[in-house]
């Protein structure tokens, strides 16, 4: 605090110009930066080959209403037109402008009015079910790549995992014994860090829970301890997720990383679309058409099966860190981590 203003024991006016410098334009910073960023840079990209930059802030509704036009006729998702949409309108809010969508209900109607006009059904994407993570788990792999794409898969299945993050995971996310003083019933279980959550702007993490498989080859977490001992990724000497799990180790190497044409893995992590690459890659070995998978599949069938074996909802939000009773969540705190691994055994690996 003293070195970013006035620390305590200073004067009102100071204090609360150190305030409103550093703390209070948190209030306005938007759900999902990473996605807010993106579509902003889209606006931007659009205005400059349209030379209208200068009406970009504020914004008109004639300027807005182009741009969406524009985007539809390049048949970009409705997801994707509000994306940018809230990006507009959180850069107005930022700078408290005027936003071009204003009155009552205006921005839900424009929302529909989207989804009315492009009038397209989305695909079905199959959830990812646990059968198929039996069969991925039962490949006679041949190559560390082939090993690393069903490890991937079923992680991300088993942990409820968005490709972002099972892209982001290191060697040292992976806890290996993290509930062992709970009792010896947990020797063999992991929990994985998932360093940031879509939705946990408090930057809090969050831990899922992989159990002990009943035979070696449905057992993922020693699966993964052998795979990581035979690239060579084990968690480095000076490794600094410890004391600051929140960010990237700069000495470990990824979970599931990407391999240079000699063989070595690289030490950057994966792109989340790498990550999709390699749960398709799987699947299809294991002889499922991927046509109907995407890399959103393994979460979506993390908590299909969940909810089919009667696992608790505020257990499945644990697992996978949903977005749904999350200030409930934050006062739960079992005693015993026995519901934590509800999630796995409903896959009866």
């Amino acid at each position: 605090m003293v070195g970013l203003g006035s620390g305590p024991g200073g004067d009102m006016i100071s204090m609360a110009a150190a305030f409103r410098a550093h703390v209070a334009p948190s209030a306005a910073a938007p759900s999902t930066r990473a996605k807010d960023w993106a579509g902003w840079r889209a606006v931007l990209s659009w205005a400059t080959a349209r030379r209208a930059l200068s009406k970009v802030l504020p914004m008109s509704r004639t300027t807005l209403e182009a741009l969406i036009w524009e985007m539809l006729a390049c048949q970009c998702t409705a997801p994707i037109i509000t994306g940018v949409i809230d990006a507009i309108q959180a850069r107005h809010r930022r700078f408290s402008l005027a936003s071009p969508i204003a009155g009552p209900r205006a921005y839900s109607r424009l929302r529909q009015s989207l989804v009315r006009f492009q009038g397209t059904q989305s695909p079905f994407k199959t959830p990812v079910t646990p059968a198929l993570v039996l069969a991925m788990l039962r490949l006679q792999t041949s190559t560390p790549a082939q090993e690393r794409n069903v490890l991937a898969a079923c992680m991300a299945t088993v942990n409820g995992l968005r490709p972002s993050e099972g892209a982001d995971l290191q060697a040292c996310d992976l806890r290996l014994e993290f509930d062992l003083r709970h009792g010896p019933q947990y020797r063999g279980t992991a929990a994985t860090n998932v360093m940031k959550r879509k939705n946990d702007q408090g930057r809090k993490g969050h831990h899922p829970r992989t159990g002990r498989g009943r035979t070696p080859a449905t057992d993922i977490v020693r699966r993964l301890r052998a795979f990581m001992a035979s690239i060579g990724t084990a968690p480095a000497a000076g490794c600094t997720k410890a004391a600051r799990p929140h960010a990237r180790c700069p000495v470990c190497a990824p979970l599931f990383p990407i391999f240079l044409p000699g063989g070595a893995p690289r030490m950057a992590a994966p792109a989340p679309t790498s990550f999709t690459d390699m749960i398709l890659k799987a699947l299809k070995l294991a002889g499922a058409d991927t046509r109907d998978f995407s890399g959103v599949c393994a979460r979506r069938g993390c908590i299909s099966t969940a909810i089919e074996a009667g696992v608790p909802e505020p257990i499945i939000w644990l697992q996978t860190g949903h977005a749904q009773s999350v200030s409930a969540r934050t006062y739960i705190k079992l005693s015993k981590p026995d519901l934590l691994f509800a999630t796995w055994a409903a896959f009866e690996l």
